[in-house]
């Protein structure tokens, strides 16, 4: 995987996922918490999966040769307005739910190929608890990047 397809494998794999197809979910954009259509989510249907731009978590190895690996993770962030999600017309997911169907979709729950590209972070996940009435929770995972030498 290259770091520049790592926002957009874990989009990807959220718009996949049938059990959270009733979440909006978008890319950061570097934005937050202006990032475009967050608002409007939260009005309807009360939950958002916002895919956090990418981020090192430092180097692996370095061999003789100077091939580098090193780790880069990438996190959703989760915003519940518990509210309007959990009333009728509403995503209907509730924040501990959508952090294990984020977790399932993005490490690929069923598939053993998915669950080389991007495994979960330690600790997996955060709840922050519930903030000016959003709820909140990141989920974060990680992959391995090769830089070979010239």
């Amino acid at each position: 995987m290259k770091l520049e397809d790592i926002q957009t494998t874990v989009l990807a794999a959220l718009n996949a996922s049938a059990a959270l197809s009733a979440a909006t979910k978008v890319l950061e954009d570097g934005s937050y918490p202006q990032t475009p259509g967050r608002e409007q989510a939260l009005e309807s249907p009360g939950l958002l999966l916002i895919v956090w731009q990418p981020d090192s978590e430092g180097l692996r190895s370095v061999d003789n040769a100077g091939n580098v690996i090193h780790a880069a993770s990438c996190h959703v962030v989760i915003e519940e307005n518990q509210a309007v999600n959990r009333a009728v017309g509403g995503a209907n997911i509730p924040i501990q739910q959508a952090v294990r169907l984020v977790m399932e979709a993005v490490t690929g729950a069923g598939n053993k190929a998915a669950r080389k590209q991007l495994i979960p972070l330690d600790p997996p996940f955060k709840l922050f608890g519930k903030q000016n009435g959003v709820n909140r929770a990141a989920v974060g995972f990680v992959t391995e990047l090769t830089t070979l030498a010239a």
